[in-house]
């Protein structure tokens, strides 16, 4: 793929990427494939396995949590609360 851009050594967080065929998860995969890192997060455990469809050797962070609860997005902000997939390294 011939990027328009290059976001390598970028982070980028996508909020709302727990489906696989969500518009949060194909913006996630479009920012992976752009060279960013990126940190993925939704409601529920099941962003755990996107953050492991977007492994590119970088350790990828699926993150669990509610983003609308301004404690949450401290916490989440703070390291707190963040979700490693299961098989990373």
């Amino acid at each position: 793929m011939t990027r328009p851009f290059d976001l390598t050594d970028r982070v980028a967080l996508v909020t709302g990427a727990g489906s696989a065929t969500g518009i949060g998860f194909a913006t996630a995969r479009l920012l992976a494939d752009l060279g960013a890192h990126v940190v993925v997060s939704s409601t529920t455990d099941r962003i755990h396995l996107r953050a492991l469809e977007l492994d590119r050797g970088d350790d990828p962070l699926g993150l669990v949590a509610d983003l609308t609860d301004p404690e949450a997005v401290a916490a989440a902000m703070a390291g707190e609360k963040v979700g490693r997939p299961r098989n990373s390294k």
